[in-house]
């Protein structure tokens, strides 16, 4: 099996297992939509968004690694689905959140964690 396909297969089980989590967390129905899971030389926050080409402004949470697996891991989302998440999160209706403030930032990097965690274990299950 080619090396690139397995990698593929392995970051979209992974994100996959975090988005069970998530739904989970929410008891509500959540889908992924893996659009890009890549190594990428370490970079910080500011130079991660530089790289991106987006039409939207992104949210972007990030998780230090240490030990044996060291680097970042990263959970970007468009910033109208970050929204969407905390509305969720908050339990609030859709459309509710239109800024990041004191309850919008926490609640984000919980999920980031959540999200970022679960994808890790899975990737440690299937080595």
């Amino acid at each position: 099996m080619n090396v690139d396909k397995r990698f593929n297969e392995l970051m979209c089980f992974a994100a996959t297992e975090a988005t069970l989590a998530l739904s989970k967390l929410l008891k509500k129905q959540m889908n992924v939509e893996v659009l890009d899971v890549s190594i990428i030389k370490k970079v910080n926050k500011n130079e991660l968004a530089q790289q991106r080409s987006s039409d939207e402004q992104e949210v972007i949470m990030t998780t230090s690694l240490v030990g044996m697996l060291e680097g970042v891991a990263a959970f970007i989302l468009p910033s109208s689905s970050a929204l969407k998440l905390c509305d969720l999160l908050l339990n609030r209706k859709n459309g509710s959140s239109d800024t990041f403030g004191e309850f919008e930032q926490p609640v984000l990097l919980e999920a980031g964690n959540i999200v970022i965690g679960n994808f890790l274990n899975a990737l440690l299950k299937h080595h």
